[in-house]
C-alpha cells in the first residue's frame, strides 16, 4: 500500500513539472501517452519500445531539470512498486522491469551524452536515484541478473557518464546486497525449492477432457485422424480425448517439451534482454542488438539468424521441401503440355 501511495505521489509530481511551462506545458494525452511507453518498455523490452520512450524523453523530459528530477523519482517510485511474483504469468518478474528501467535509462543517457548538441546532463539528474534502482533491481537467487548489472557498470565506466567514486559505490551497493543475502540464507530451504523441479512428471490417463464439447479439445486430438494429401474434411463426431500410457513420458519426449517451453518463455519475456528477437520476410528469427551503441553488451555477432524453425511454425527443411516437390510438379506439368 506504501509502495502505491509512493508512486500516485510521484505520479502526480511529475505530471504537474510536465503541465508547467518549462520550456512547454506538454498536453494530458502525451503524458497519458509517457506512461504507456513505459509500461511497454518494462513489459517488452524491445528495441522499437526502448527507443520510441526515449525520444519521448528526448522532446518533453531532457531540456529541463525539474523535470529529469521529477522522472528520476517516478521511476524509483515505480520500481519500488513492482511486487516480487507478477499475477499475470505472461508479465516479467519485477527484477526484470526494474532492469528494463536501467536500460532505458542507458539508452537516454548515451544519446543526451554523445548525439545532443549541446549535451544535455540527463545523467546528472537521474544520478541521485541510481544508486536505489541499482539496489533494488539486484537479485540474489540470480547470477545471471548480476552480471548484466554489473556489466551495466563497466559500459558507464568506460564511457564515463559518471564519477569512478560514485560507480565504485553503486558496484559495492549490488555487490554488498548479494552477498548480504547469500549469507542468510538457508541452504535447507534452498534444497526444499529445488526439488520440485526434479520431480519426475507423470503423464495423464487422458489429453482431453471427455466431457467437453470437440471444439473445446486440443487441437492435438486432430492428429489421429489426419490422412496426408486428404481433400477429407475431419469428421467432429471422431474427435475425443486421446488415451496416453500410464507411467513417465519418454526422455526425448521430456526434452523437446522442454524446449519448447523455453522457446516460449523466450518469446513472451524476450531471452536475454540485451538482445531483439525480430523476423525476416521469410519468417525466419534474426537477433539484433538492442541498441547500436549498446553492441558492448552483446557477446553474439551483431545478427544471427535461426536456420531451424520459421515464424510461420514450419521448419525450414520442411519449407525446402515443398517447394522442391512444387518446383517438379511445375516442371512435369509444363513438360506435359509441350508434348502435347
Amino acid at each position: 500500500m506504501a509502495a502505491s501511495h509512493g508512486t500516485a505521489i510521484a505520479k502526480a509530481a511529475l505530471s504537474a513539472s510536465l503541465l508547467r511551462a518549462d520550456p512547454t506545458p506538454v498536453v494530458g494525452d502525451e503524458i497519458a501517452r509517457l506512461h504507456g511507453l513505459l509500461e511497454k518498455c518494462t513489459t517488452v523490452c524491445t528495441s522499437e519500445n526502448i527507443k520510441t520512450c526515449k525520444h519521448w524523453l528526448l522532446e518533453h523530459v531532457v531540456q529541463s531539470d525539474q523535470r529529469v528530477t521529477a522522472f528520476g523519482k517516478y521511476l524509483l517510485a515505480l520500481s519500488q512498486s513492482y511486487k516480487s511474483q507478477a499475477a499475470d504469468p505472461l508479465t516479467p518478474s519485477s527484477r526484470r522491469r526494474r532492469l528494463y528501467i536501467l536500460y532505458l535509462i542507458n539508452d537516454t543517457i548515451h544519446y543526451t551524452t554523445f548525439y545532443s548538441s549541446p549535451p544535455m546532463p540527463f545523467g546528472k539528474g537521474v544520478e541521485p536515484f541510481l544508486k536505489d534502482l541499482f539496489s533494488l533491481a539486484q537479485d540474489p537467487t540470480r547470477k545471471k541478473q548480476r552480471a548484466r548489472l554489473e556489466k551495466l557498470l563497466s559500459i558507464w565506466s568506460s564511457k564515463h557518464y559518471f564519477s569512478e567514486d560514485t560507480i565504485s559505490e553503486w558496484r559495492n551497493e549490488v555487490a554488498k546486497s548479494f552477498e548480504h543475502e547469500q549469507n542468510i540464507e538457508d541452504p535447507q530451504e534452498a534444497t526444499k525449492e529445488a526439488k520440485p523441479k526434479d520431480q519426475q512428471v507423470l503423464l495423464p490417463a487422458l489429453h482431453g477432457d471427455p466431457t467437453v464439447p470437440y471444439h473445446d479439445l486440443p487441437a492435438t486430438t486432430m492428429l489421429p485422424l489426419m490422412r496426408p494429401n486428404s481433400p477429407t474434411p475431419i469428421n467432429t463426431r471422431f474427435l475425443k480425448p486421446i488415451v496416453l500410457k500410464a507411467g513417465p513420458p519418454p526422455k526425448a519426449l521430456a526434452e523437446a517439451v522442454d524446449v519448447f517451453v523455453k522457446s516460449v518463455d523466450k518469446m513472451w519475456y524476450g531471452g536475454d534482454m540485451r538482445v531483439m528477437p525480430d523476423v525476416d520476410e521469410m519468417g525466419v528469427d534474426i537477433i539484433k542488438p538492442l541498441d547500436g551503441q549498446d553492441d558492448d553488451l552483446l557477446d553474439e555477432p551483431d545478427m544471427i539468424k535461426n536456420t531451424e524453425e520459421g515464424y510461420y511454425g514450419w521448419s525450414r527443411g520442411f519449407a525446402i521441401q515443398m517447394m522442391k516437390r512444387r518446383k517438379g510438379e511445375s516442371k512435369r506439368s509444363e513438360s506435359h503440355s509441350s508434348e502435347r
